[in-house]
């Protein structure tokens, strides 16, 4: 560690506290929920914090992640980098733990200060060698203060107090702890930090050329914490640790412990958007209010309020009925010309609609195109147009004629193609 940090996070303090008195200033609105917002001022959000890294590293970039971390964070590294997030918990697709693992692996620095951690990334990071013991979580002890301390010769000293107030009322917390059954690997897991003189609380894990920092007490880093000189100092050498570079500040995984992956990595693909609803209060009061606006709609505005539009039916094709009347009247008169006009006139419509030929006449050019399009027999269509021109050249026309051609119009369209 460089020893020159511990000299800057003097000024810097200065500088915070008085943030810190501006921002804590009382307000009966202030929200005490656990949101853990960057740029919050509510007392368990974290403008504080973030003030301070900025401060401490003053030239280095500090980048909000608002996209999935696959798509926002560097797979490799060439300068020093750090990626952190401060919350509940985080969720983590299979893409974003490998970006992240491949970000630490080149030599970036992980700090994740969680009350529960992403079980398909500790599947990574944790081997089964511990008596094939099996990452479950952190542990938790129930009390009103929790005593936070570093093992680095350097920062040894007297313990922080760290108390969790509700609506400014100090009550009972749940401090989260690592298990210490999990540090049998002594050379790969190295811890840095104690809760209550014997509580793990913060570890470091080697990872390729990077390393994974992990702290279960991200209630410390909180506005409402770092009031306190004390605690403020405890942060600043907290983040000591860590090596300067560009920051890389989760702003998109986070989310609140219910969601976390805690007894199996499905638990949140099982959860449904409406469980998620109904655990936030102004969203399930939103959700009932629409619920009760959707009833009032059907019972009192439900109503038809004009008469029903009757169905009508659809307009039908009689054109065929229509050619089968005047081919039965000319039939019956015995007009047999009439009637070969009219089958032509259907068998030239059929043509040009189906191989866009157009003429009347059937000369040769006509032919020989309908030939290639039809690949009906060359003699057939070469009776069609003899034919053809018979009947249009005479004024009467023989049964036995209309036969013949009734005869060849039908060996027409059973064989074009």
């Amino acid at each position: 560690m460089n020893t020159r940090r511990f000299f800057i996070t003097g000024a810097v303090l200065l500088l915070i506290l008085v943030a810190v008195a501006l921002i804590m200033r009382p307000n009966k609105n202030q929200n005490w929920r656990e949101t853990y917002k960057h740029d919050g001022t509510n007392p368990y959000e974290l403008k504080v914090l973030t003030q301070l890294l900025k401060e401490y590293f003053p030239d280095e970039k500090f980048k909000i992640v608002k996209d999935s971390l696959s798509a926002a964070l560097p797979a490799t590294i060439t300068e020093p980098a750090s990626f952190i997030t401060v919350g509940q918990a985080m969720y983590l697709s299979e893409s974003d733990v490998y970006r992240l693992l491949s970000f630490a692996e080149s030599g970036g620095q992980v700090f994740l200060a969680l009350k529960a951690v992403p079980l398909n990334l500790m599947f990574h990071l944790y081997s089964d060698s511990c008596d094939s013991l099996t990452w479950t979580q952190f542990n938790a002890t129930y009390d009103t203060l929790a005593s936070l301390s570093l093992t680095h010769p350097s920062l040894l000293g007297a313990a922080t107090p760290v108390r969790y107030a509700e609506n400014g009322i100090i009550s009972a917390y749940e401090w989260r702890h690592i298990p210490q059954e999990f540090f049998c690997e002594e050379e790969r897991w190295v811890v840095l930090g104690h809760q209550n003189k014997d509580l793990i609380n913060f570890a470091r894990i080697p990872y390729g050329e990077g390393y994974f920092y992990l702290h279960s007490t991200p209630l410390a880093f909180t506005n409402f914490q770092m009031r306190k000189k004390a605690i403020a100092t405890y942060a600043a050498n907290v983040f000591s640790h860590l090596e300067p570079g560009t920051i890389y500040w989760d702003e998109y995984s986070k989310v609140p412990e219910s969601f976390s992956q805690i007894k199996d990595s499905t638990r949140l693909s099982n959860r449904g958007p409406l469980q998620f609803i109904l655990s936030q209060p102004a969203l399930s009061w939103s959700w009932y209010l629409l619920l009760i606006a959707g009833l009032a709609y059907v019972l009192f505005k439900g109503k038809r309020r004009q008469r029903p539009i009757p169905v009508l039916d659809p307009n039908k094709n009689t054109s065929m009925e229509f050619v089968n009347a005047m081919g039965r009247l000319y039939f019956l008169q015995n007009n047999h010309r009439k009637l070969a006009l009219q089958m032509l006139k259907l068998f030239f419509g059929f043509v040009r609609e189906r191989y866009y030929l157009q003429s009347r006449e059937m000369d040769a050019d006509f032919v020989n195109k309908l030939k290639i399009r039809s690949q009906v027999s060359p003699q057939v269509i070469e009776s069609i147009a003899l034919l053809n021109k018979n009947i249009n050249s005479s004024n009467v026309l023989t049964e036995r004629t209309l036969v013949d051609l009734h005869g060849l119009l039908d060996q027409f369209y059973k064989n074009c193609k």
